[in-house]
């Protein structure tokens, strides 16, 4: 991805006009990773590179479908990219990106950027979350939001280190800002 942003500035003359991706959405099974891993893959290209948007479609995808039916959304969150990216408007543009975490006690408290105006668990109780000791073994987690971060633990895990969110090919998360944008899926763990 990288050449190829690379390649089509270079083929527009060396400007760097901005790019937009969309996110792998959620697909087939919830026990598998391999999707998990490229979608963290087009995170760190957004993040790393310049000028260049990722529209996150975590909760638009089908089990059995890759190309999600719920086009208005993605098209949407392109166009929020691209107003924040190439009109300088100051809109809110992504959901919620990890930015770090501390542990207090058996819990991680977990901060997220692109949350000014508050994190929302959509649709009922907040999921999606996993957390493992320095043993890097990883047990499903209860979570909730308080102070505009994520307070997640696990009664397996005492003295939590990682954390992982929507890290499954086809994942249940519930994760939002207020503005109604998925939060990008991450894990802590990173080789």
């Amino acid at each position: 991805m990288p050449a190829l942003i690379a390649e089509w500035r270079t083929l527009l003359n060396a400007q760097t006009p901005p790019f937009l991706m969309v996110q792998l959405a959620n697909i087939g099974r919830s026990d598998k990773t391999a999707w998990a891993a490229f979608r963290e893959a087009q995170a760190d290209i957004a993040k790393d590179g310049k000028d260049i948007g990722l529209a996150v479609t975590i909760d638009r995808g089908e089990a059995n479908n890759i190309h999600p039916a719920a086009k208005q959304d993605v098209g949407g969150r392109l166009a929020l990219q691209a107003l924040a990216l190439a009109y300088g408007k100051a809109v809110e543009s992504s959901g919620p990106v990890f930015l770090g975490l501390e542990r207090k006690n058996a819990a991680l408290l977990v901060a997220f950027s692109h949350a000014d105006r508050g994190l929302v668990a959509k649709d009922g109780p907040l999921t999606g979350f996993s957390v493992a000791g320095a043993d890097k073994v990883f047990f499903p987690a209860e979570a909730a939001i308080a102070d505009g971060r994520g307070i997640i633990s696990s009664g397996k895990v005492q003295e939590p280190v990682y954390d992982r969110y929507a890290w499954s090919d086809n994942p249940v998360c519930t994760l939002y800002n207020s503005e109604g944008l998925p939060a990008i899926p991450f894990r802590t763990d990173k080789p």
